[in-house]
């Protein structure tokens, strides 16, 4: 009589999700469970877990030229705005904030694990907004009325040497005279 070994429910559970969401060789998958790959094979399809469908290619397929993150803006012409980027991903960290605030209701105290997790994605939301805040970036669509040049050239000219003159007069006054070199 044979001698069968009993699986731990999570040990099944993690073969099953390795073997059904990974590319991980088969052989691994028995040897960290403790089985060879004839009987965890046997197991499969005895538990009716999904086959594998073709390898994950190694590489990436071609991508269209839309694919590509701001190629289809930077090639009609047109420069990102900034503030409307800083705006949406205001917009996306406010709706993932109220999505772990939700998580974080429906815990209950003994779920330290997924307390945890929580904790990290807001710590790493709180980053996020630092760096958006940090930006100090004006709000879409609109411009500072201050950034604009002289009405006239030539008085903005005329303006700036007197000023200039005037504070040249002033640096010299407040500069002693030198005493000639009789001293000396």
């Amino acid at each position: 009589m044979a001698l069968t070994r009993r699986a731990k429910p999570i040990s099944v559970a993690e073969a099953r999700r390795l073997y059904e969401q990974t590319n991980l060789p088969v052989e691994h998958i028995a040897a960290m469970h403790g089985v060879s790959p004839r009987t965890l094979y046997r197991r499969i399809h005895l538990w009716g877990w999904r086959l594998r469908q073709l390898p994950v290619p190694r590489t990436d397929p071609p991508r269209q030229p839309d694919e590509f993150f701001g190629e289809t803006i930077l090639t009609q012409g047109a420069e990102p705005d900034p503030a409307t980027t800083a705006a949406k991903l205001m917009r996306a960290v406010e709706t993932e904030l109220d999505a772990v605030t939700e998580i974080l209701r429906k815990l209950t105290p003994e779920a330290i694990d997924e307390r945890e997790r929580a904790h990290r994605m807001f710590a790493s939301l709180a980053r996020t907004l630092q760096e958006l805040t940090r930006m100090k970036l004006p709000a879409a669509g609109k411009q500072d009325t201050n950034d604009r040049g002289p009405d006239d050239d030539d008085e903005f000219v005329r303006e700036l040497v007197r000023r200039m003159d005037e504070f040249a007069g002033r640096a010299k006054a407040a500069v002693p005279s030198q005493p000639s070199g009789e001293d000396a």
